[in-house]
């Protein structure tokens, strides 16, 4: 709740509870005179009940107001929330090096753009695309020839 809240808590809370006694006062009571005891007896009738219910909301309103806690203001937004826009950095090309002269090229050659060094052959058993460097073919684990 805000500050405004509480302070409106507290307002009509404190309105309610004089105009629940004002009612309760001015309208509230029926009097009787006694001829024997020669007094008044006051009683009271259903409008009076009604500023007594009236009063004691406005006391529950006034507990409140003065227990709720304030807490800070936070900012109204209208309409659709702002755009949010991704940054996306185009993948960079996984690379490679030669293994004989040292060049720096994209992963997949099957040969070296500078030497011509073969960089790729075909495993016998299974014929998948394996370094030639490798003595075990990854994809059917069976030994490469030399």
């Amino acid at each position: 709740m805000n500050k405004d809240g509480k302070s409106a808590l507290i307002i009509f809370g404190l309105l309610m509870i004089v105009i629940g006694g004002a009612i309760t006062a001015s309208m509230g009571f029926d009097a009787y005179w006694h001829i024997l005891s020669q007094s008044y007896t006051y009683q009271l009738n259903g409008i009076g009940e009604v500023g007594i219910i009236v009063a004691i909301l406005g006391v529950i309103m006034l507990i409140v107001g003065i227990v709720a806690e304030v807490k800070p203001d936070t900012p109204y937004t209208y309409g659709p929330p702002p755009p949010v826009y991704y940054s996306y950095q185009q993948p960079q090309p996984i690379q490679t090096t030669c293994p004989v002269c040292g060049q720096i090229f994209q992963a997949g050659f099957l040969s070296c753009p500078r030497c011509g060094t073969k960089l790729k052959t075909y495993c016998i058993s299974c014929g998948q695309m394996v370094d030639t460097r490798a003595t075990i073919c990854p994809y059917c684990n069976s030994a490469m020839e030399k």
